[in-house]
């Protein structure tokens, strides 16, 4: 069982189980768009999933990055069309 993985704001940050860490080799991020909505965690609509990867510690600094761009819902919503375009 692992913790939400919903930030708010109709974003998802899934993530790979520890067991899949070590085939990695590169760092990396993927995004996805769902313009019509899908439900997460049964009571959620995400828009937006968000995958990183990464070596070794990496991914803090990537989630921090991606956490300080979609925290806020206004930005959320700009950023992500420019974000994603």
């Amino acid at each position: 069982h692992q913790v939400s993985t919903f930030l708010g704001n109709g974003i998802t940050l899934p993530h790979l189980p520890k067991s899949a860490t070590d085939i990695i080799l590169k760092t990396g991020i993927e995004i996805y768009q769902f313009p019509d909505g899908v439900i997460w965690d049964r009571s959620n609509v995400m828009f937006i999933a968000i995958g990183v990867i990464a070596k070794e510690k990496e991914h803090i600094d990537v989630l921090k990055e991606i956490a300080s761009i979609f925290s806020d819902e206004l930005i959320a919503k700009e950023g992500a069309n420019k974000f994603l375009i």
